[in-house]
């Protein structure tokens, strides 16, 4: 998906994946060229045959994500930084978490947001740590 003004200015862009009728999807968008984003998560565990529904087995992953702000600009900022994710969060430090509708999934929906300011040239780093199921092989 490509954002342009009402002048027809490129705003942002992003890739829109599928959603169903009455779901809920979000647009990554970015006028602040000069405030970075990097988003990286790792596996910390793994846990074979966990849980059993029906005739499926499920194994079970720990996760932790890590986001790195930068601000580049000269002044501060204020900014609210939304990631959403399958799993059962255990941990995302100074986040509002609200859990959303799960269609018939083994995993619940969460969206976690932060408010954050930053001062003039500041990084910060936040995390997060969340559980999810996955069929095991």
């Amino acid at each position: 998906i490509m954002v342009i003004d009402q002048n027809n200015r490129f705003l942002a862009q992003d890739r829109l994946r599928y959603t169903p009728t009455g779901g809920i999807t979000a647009v990554k968008l970015s006028k602040a060229i000069d405030i970075l984003l990097k988003n990286s998560e790792e596996e910390l565990s793994r846990t074979d045959n966990v849980k059993k529904v029906g005739r499926t087995t499920y194994s079970k992953a720990v996760l932790k994500g890590s986001i790195q702000i930068e601000n580049h600009q000269q002044k501060a900022v204020d900014i609210t930084i939304s990631k959403s994710l399958n799993g059962t969060v255990s941990s995302a430090e100074g986040a509002k978490i609200t859990k959303l509708k799960s269609y018939n999934s083994i995993n619940p929906v969460n969206d976690i947001k932060w408010d954050i300011k930053l001062a003039a040239g500041e990084k910060k780093k936040i995390t997060y740590q969340y559980e999810v199921f996955f069929i095991g092989y």
